[in-house]
Parts: C-alpha cells; structure tokens; sequence
C-alpha cells in the first residue's frame, strides 16, 4: 500500500500519524472539524457511478471502441445490455444529490421558514463579552458563512420565468403597470 506519509506534507488539511499510518487511516480537516477516514475500500466506496444514460448511449453505438469503453467502465451494465436485461435503474451520487436537493427547495419554497441561531458570545459565559473568533468559528461550522456567500453570488434560488416576471416586473420601467 502507498503510504501516507507522502501525500501529509503536501496539504495543511490532510494529516497522517503514527498510529493511523500503521492502520492505514488518515484524517482531513473539514471546516466542521477533523474527520478520520480509513483506506480500506476508500476508492470503491466513493467512486461515483457512471450515470445509466452514459452507459446506453456509448453501448448503443454502432462503434466497436466505443462498446470496449462501456465494458471496461461499467461492466455490469454492458453485460446486462449484452444478455438483453434491465435491472432497477440506479442513479449516481451526483444524480441522487440534485433529485433530494429539489425535493428538499420544494418543501422549503411551500413554508415560511424563519430562523434563529444561538450563537455563545464567549468561552467564559461572561455577559456582555463577545469573543470574535468564538463566534466566527460557530458561524463557519454551522454554514452559516458559506451560505451567505451562496446569497450573495446569486446562487439562493433559481425562480421560474413565471414567478421571476411577477416578482420584478416593476423594475422594468418599460413593461408598464398592467398585470
């Protein structure tokens, strides 16, 4: 196995002692928190599958390359597709992600959300006092911080040209009053 100690100095946020190297583990500092991960079927269990329409288009082709590239980056699929069968369609990570994330903005967009976040002034529980990189490191590690940039960027929403229209249609000087 490719030791660890290699990739440790390369990256303030990737660490590797002694310990984890002889059982072959590692730790990545997220902005939550350090998390430890361990390299026994590190790659299978994060390697993201090969979204099912990539595989029947290139086992649909007339192109005998192509079909050798599907064997060799979905075999399963090329010999389900070889023997005429269709098993449950599987989705990948990244396919998942985006069918929970709408989910998830439709249950949002049908609510009035209103949030408060308690946030500890300081370490001491002493009034009045308000240590900045206690709250700051609250902030980060709740998202707070990174959601705000999303905001900003733009990225919040993405509204329908319907409900866009209607909601600012009165900046545009020229489109006049009428509904």
């Amino acid at each position: 196995p490719t030791s660890t100690k290699k990739y440790a100095s390369d990256s303030s946020r990737f660490s590797a002692n002694r310990r984890q190297q002889a059982q072959l583990q590692f730790t990545l500092l997220h902005y939550a928190g350090p998390v430890e991960y361990s390299l026994d079927s590190f790659v299978e269990k994060n390697k993201d599958k090969l979204p099912k329409e990539a595989s029947d288009l290139l086992l649909s082709s007339t192109s005998s390359m192509l079909h050798v590239l599907a064997k060799g980056l979905d075999p399963a699929a090329a010999a389900e597709a070889a023997a005429g069968r269709r098993k449950k369609k599987s989705h990948s990570v990244g396919a998942q992600f985006t069918r929970q994330l709408t989910l998830l903005r439709e249950k949002i967009d049908a609510t009035d959300p209103h949030y408060i976040r308690c946030l500890k002034p300081n370490n001491q529980l002493v009034p009045n006092v308000y240590d900045a990189a206690t709250i700051s490191g609250q902030l980060l590690c709740a998202g707070v911080i990174e959601a705000v940039k999303v905001s900003r960027a733009g990225f919040s929403q993405r509204l329908s040209h319907g409900v866009f229209l209607g909601r600012y249609r009165l900046l545009d000087a020229g489109a006049g009053m009428t509904g």
